[in-house]
């Protein structure tokens, strides 16, 4: 059976190396446990929500039943609350909504959190809690943290895509030791973090490296011929000026 840790679980192992969970990557795995959540009537807390070594938000069969479906918002807000301390300024707006009753659809408040993570990466998300993961599960790491308790909700893979979090992304491309695409992936994640989750136009995952080079080659060549022009017509100016005088 796969190791496995919870939420809690990995947020205190964050802090016990002096490090925490990003806000990004807290909301993603939020995100994700409510839509494993469904229709069910249940209240999510960080002790519920299971992260997997590749990743994958898992929910516990059990869950405390939840009065009223206001409770059921109020778990995803208590639950991002608990591993962000202290809570940034957006998740505390979206808690005075909720416990306002300006939010008070499940729909609502998986559309605040999206927003809150445009652009959505969800496989580059998913690849950064993978690694956090591993991290804590690794030995030497700090006390072990690892879980086998099953869940029963596991969410199917996405095509939309957060980018991951600045704090931990230099240490996780530094980690990575697999070459070629996964690398290339892993630096050109790290790239849109510094960039503030924007890769630069033709960066993006349906854009392949060849493709990219080749028109980057183009762009090239054609600034390059663009130059020659200018040379030649700078020339030949030149030469007419000097007939001209002599003439």
């Amino acid at each position: 059976m796969s190791h496995a840790i919870h939420l809690d679980e990995l947020a205190a192992g964050l802090t016990r190396r002096g490090a925490s969970l990003s806000t990004e990557s807290a909301i993603f795995i939020v995100l994700e446990a409510m839509e494993a959540l469904g229709a069910r009537s249940a209240v999510i807390s960080p002790g519920d929500v299971s992260l997997s070594l590749d990743g994958a938000v898992k929910l516990r069969a059990k869950l405390e039943a939840a009065h009223d479906e206001v409770s059921v918002l109020e778990g995803a807000i208590e639950t991002l609350e608990a591993v962000l301390d202290p809570a940034p300024m957006p998740l505390s707006e979206l808690a005075v909504k909720v416990r306002s009753a300006q939010i008070i659809s499940r729909g609502a408040l998986l559309s605040e959190l999206s927003a809150m993570l445009v652009p959505l990466n969800r496989r580059a998300a998913r690849r950064m809690v993978a690694r956090l993961v591993r991290d804590c599960v690794r030995p030497g790491s700090g006390p072990a943290l690892t879980s086998t308790t099953p869940a029963d909700a596991t969410l199917g893979d996405h095509e939309a895509l957060p980018a991951a979090s600045l704090a931990t992304q230099s240490d996780v491309v530094a980690n990575d030791t697999v070459v070629d695409g996964q690398t290339l992936a892993a630096r050109r994640d790290a790239l849109a973090t510094d960039l503030g989750g924007r890769l630069p136009t033709g960066w993006g995952d349906d854009v392949d490296t060849a493709a990219r080079d080749a028109m980057e080659r183009r762009k090239a060549w054609v600034a390059m011929a663009v130059a020659a022009v200018a040379l030649v017509a700078a020339v030949v100016f030149l030469v007419e000026r000097v007939r001209g005088a002599n003439a």
